[in-house]
């Protein structure tokens, strides 16, 4: 660049290529979190930790969150939030089993929720399911997740622990390095950490 010419002069004039940045871009992160009778106190406790420490670890790259605790059914704790604190309080809540959706392990309740969300999505979409135990009905839960995929905007990230069945949950994940059981609860809050730095380093991309 000569002295006295603006950047944005330079488009014109030379070869410089804008690079649009995925990090700037952002992603909508859906938190699909069982809150069936099953999970235990501490297996709560830590979920909520794991998604708490994800959402902090990912400050800046312009990303939305969506909570949704389910079971028999679903809701939202919180919808594409960007405020730490209100989301903080939220999973705090889900610690504590206030508001809660109790009962069976029906996976396709989340994806039922949060399809019309995600089919409009106009950013990236990362949905990270947790779960401690085997579906209800496994048909119901691929028909579910089928429907949300069907824009192609979408990834899954399925992990059990200990309890789930790994076969259900490699037919409804979408990422192989991060789906099926990790282990026990304390295992899921470092699989997530793993997943924070990769979508870090890759710019909202694993």
């Amino acid at each position: 660049m000569k002295k006295g010419e603006l950047w944005y002069q330079c488009l014109y004039c030379s070869s410089l290529e804008i690079v649009k940045n995925a990090a700037s871009v952002g992603a909508d992160i859906y938190f699909l979190m069982d809150a069936s009778g099953s999970m235990a106190p501490r297996d709560r406790r830590e979920g909520a930790r794991a998604v708490s420490n994800m959402i902090q670890g990912l400050q800046g790259l312009n990303n939305t969150y969506s909570f949704v605790p389910w079971a028999c059914s679903a809701k939202y704790l919180f919808k594409r939030e960007t405020n730490l604190s209100k989301m903080n309080s939220a999973l705090r809540d889900y610690e504590s089993g206030i508001n809660d959706v109790g009962g069976s392990t029906a996976a396709d309740m989340p994806f039922e929720l949060i399809k019309s969300d995600v089919l409009n999505a106009s950013k990236p979409v990362f949905i990270i399911f947790v779960t401690d135990g085997y579906f209800n009905d496994l048909y119901d839960a691929e028909r579910a997740r089928n429907a949300v995929l069907a824009k192609g905007n979408a990834q899954i990230l399925a992990l059990g622990i200990t309890g789930a069945d790994n076969a259900s949950l490699m037919r409804i994940g979408t990422v192989s390095k991060f789906t099926g059981v990790v282990g026990g609860s304390t295992a899921l809050v470092s699989t997530m950490a793993e997943i924070t730095e990769a979508l870090k380093s890759g710019g909202n991309n694993i």
